[in-house]
């Protein structure tokens, strides 16, 4: 049986490869595969964090993705599609679509008044 990590690194992956796939998501696609993938595993271990009980996280993530966004050169309006993406995938394959709906609501309103 697989490990959590193991499963979040998979769910990482098969979630890179649909962003990479994604035609609206231009600049994303200049990315590795790898590093979506890791920027992916970071916004899965926030979000865990979160539902447990950690509020804060919500904003280190949100920190996180602005400091993507700026060095990476990411578009926040893509960056946002990018989260919407990843939401609407999280609450096909997996349970508790209050908390993960919740999460990405906060977090993409979060970065854009960043910004």
């Amino acid at each position: 049986m697989p490990t959590l990590d193991a499963k979040v690194t998979q769910l990482s992956d098969s979630l890179a490869d649909q962003l990479m796939a994604n035609r609206y998501l231009g600049r994303f696609r200049e990315i590795s595969v790898t590093e979506v993938s890791g920027i992916i595993s970071r916004i899965l271990d926030d979000h865990s964090a979160w539902a447990e009980g950690h509020p804060d996280k919500l904003l280190d993530c949100r920190d996180f993705l602005a400091n993507v966004c700026l060095t990476l050169s990411i578009p926040v309006v893509e960056t946002a599609y990018a989260l919407y993406v990843l939401r609407d995938e999280l609450l096909a394959q997996r349970g508790s679509p209050r908390d993960v709906s919740t999460f990405f609501e906060r977090l993409v309103l979060e970065l854009m008044r960043r910004y």
